[in-house]
Parts: structure tokens; sequence; C-alpha cells
């Protein structure tokens, strides 16, 4: 294959080969670019995502390489629901807790947290956008918001974690532990919520000030019924972790929330994430959190509360969902999304694209 020389050159005084340079600011090097085809013909943007990861051990060889061949084909599932539109671009990993606080990922030998060892994961809804803001990695206190009505609200503070992930309940399947970094990515860069538990109607009064939504997890049973109708998607509807083979899950769209509702009825059809996007739980429920200041006057009451309608809100909102990012203009089916529009809600995602996005990763 022939290389554009261009690339290969060192032009800005700063040491570092111009192809591995971000000319552009999204995150995604010149050379990535290049190679996964952004052109005149194909201008669509990229979103790289670049991380540092904490091994909480010290870890051999082997598993050092195991670890970096799960992010490498996380990168391929994240270019795969996402249509080509976000990939990770690059990957600093740290052995034996080294830089655990400057770091977006901690990966524990056993549990991420150990009061709770049947967790296999977990990370803060749009943490990689708050470290960008105040280049804090985790231990911050970010404010949260709850309203006490139609009209008041009470700020208190959440702290900010990395993604967590356990060992443990990953080492014996790369697949799935690309899948999970893949889900829990999807809370950590595209603020999304899961989809494996709806709102069950009622609420928990915590203090007289602080009343949450009661969530439910789908039974096992339901989940394979979703399964059994096809009904697959990255935050966690059907049994959607696992990638066996061709990605079979995708992000969730407004058809797949109308087939949730036939299949398990009306009372089981609000998942947390459309249970947050859609601004239901803008009264009497802690809500989404935005970079936005001051935080309480901003509710995204989205009409359809997918996956997909969320992210081209979420990834068009410089200042209240990202920082230090222009955004990206979705181009689907010819139709270009600067920022969330109805006719979303009748796109279907593609299957693919099969670029080797993986080859072009920086593993550091």
């Amino acid at each position: 294959m022939r290389h554009d020389s261009r690339f290969w050159l060192e032009s800005s005084g700063d040491g570092v080969s111009d192809a591995w340079e971000d000319s552009d600011g999204d995150g995604a090097f010149n050379i990535q670019e290049f190679m996964i085809g952004k052109n005149p013909a194909n201008p669509h943007d990229f979103l790289g995502i670049q991380l540092r990861v904490s091994v909480e051990w010290d870890a051999t060889d082997e598993e050092l390489k195991y670890i970096k061949e799960a992010f490498m084909i996380a990168s391929k599932y994240i270019f795969d629901y996402t249509d080509g539109h976000a990939f990770i671009s690059k990957i600093e990993i740290y052995d034996n807790r080294q830089n655990r606080d400057y770091c977006h990922v901690r990966i524990h030998e056993t549990y991420a947290d150990p009061s709770k060892p049947r967790v296999v994961g977990f990370s803060f809804i749009g943490g990689y956008w708050f470290v960008k803001k105040y280049s804090r990695y985790t231990n911050f206190l970010v404010p949260w918001y709850c309203w006490r009505n139609a009209t008041h609200f009470v700020n208190f503070c959440v702290v900010l974690t990395p993604v967590e992930i356990s060992f443990e309940h990953v080492k014996e399947d790369v697949l799935y532990f690309a899948g999970v970094l893949g889900h829990e990515l999807g809370h950590y860069v595209f603020w999304f919520y899961d989809e494996y538990k709806y709102f069950a109607g009622e609420y928990n009064t915590i203090k007289p000030w602080y009343i949450v939504p009661v969530m439910k997890d789908y039974t096992d049973e339901e989940q394979q019924e979703l399964t059994d109708e096809g009904l697959l998607t990255v935050m966690g509807l059907g049994q959607a972790q696992l990638i066996n083979g061709e990605t079979m899950q995708e992000l969730s769209t407004y058809e797949d929330y109308r087939n949730l509702k036939r299949i398990l009825g009306g009372d089981k059809n609000i998942t947390a994430q459309w249970f947050y996007w859609s601004g239901m739980g803008a009264t009497n429920a802690s809500t989404i959190v935005s970079l936005l200041q001051p935080w309480a006057l901003f509710r995204p009451n989205l009409i359809d509360a997918s996956c997909w309608a969320s992210i081209i809100y979420a990834m068009n909102m410089p200042g209240v969902f990202i920082w230090g990012y222009l955004g990206i203009h979705f181009v689907l089916n010819g139709v270009v999304y600067a920022g969330f529009h109805p006719s979303i809600s009748s796109y279907r995602p593609l299957p693919g694209p099969y670029t080797m996005v993986w080859l072009y990763m920086w593993l550091k």
C-alpha cells in the first residue's frame, strides 16, 4: 500500500511525526483518519477516544497482552455501533497501579467493588468529558441536582469515578471483555444509561428533598425473550454484552422501544436510558448531570430517548455534554445530523463498518 509521504514528516517542532498529530482536534490522529478513509469524498466526523488504563496489580506479560487485545476489539465494536463515527484511537496502559489517579480506566485483579462481587464493571455517566474539562480523573466532586417539584431543585455532589472493571469476570473470554468495555465506555463517553433495567413506576425517598426512581433489572427469562425476538442493544436489552462472530447488538432505536413495549408490555418499556433522556426524571428524581453551569437549568426532554437519538443530541452540545471538542456531525444514510432531529426515529443501524480500526490504534 502506498502511503502519502507527508504523513511521515515532522513539521511542528515537537518531535512527533505529523502522522501521529491530531490536526483537527477530534482525538483521531492524522494517520488514522488517512487509513480509515476520511477525505473530501467521505468527510464525516470522527471521535478518537484516548484512554489511560491502570492495571491494579503486577500483571504478567500474557495478562497485559490479553488486556491490549480486549481494547483493540472494543475499538472495533465502538466503530461498529456508532456506524463509523467513533473508535479508541490511543491506549496508555500502566501496570501495577502506576498513575492510577490519572487513568480513565482501572482494571482490578479480582472485583471492582469487593462489596458487590457480582458486578462486572461500572462507570460515571459522561466522565470522559468531566476529565477533559477539569483535568481530574477521579475523586472529584461533581455537582448533581434533583428536582423537588416542577420549579425547585436541590444541588448535591457525587464523586467522579473512572471506568472500573473486574478482571475476575472477564479474564476467560476476550470477546466478552471487549463487550464490557464497549458497554462501559458507552456510559463514560456517550452519556448512555443502562437498558437492562426499567423504571418500576415508583420512587424511594432517601431524604425529604431527595427522591430517586426505583429501577428493576429485567429477569433472565425476559432477557432471553428479547434475545429470541432479535432485540439486542449495546446498553443491555437482550444478552447484549457478548460479541460472537459478527456483532449482533447495536445502539437502540425508536423502533426497538416500540418492540420492547410489544414484547414485555407497557409497564416495562421505560429503561433507565429512556427515563433520563426523555425528561421523565425531571421531577422528584435525580437527573442528568451536564457540563453546563448552572446545571439545573438544563433538561433534554427528548421525544425519542433511544441511544441513537441521545448520542446525536449529546455529541453536538459543546459545553453541555462535550468539552474541548466541536462535536460529531453524524452522516447516516446520506443525512447529516448536526443535532437532534425527529427523523432519527426512522433510522435503522447499518451492519459493519468492517474497517480494521484496531490496526491503527496507538498502543503504549
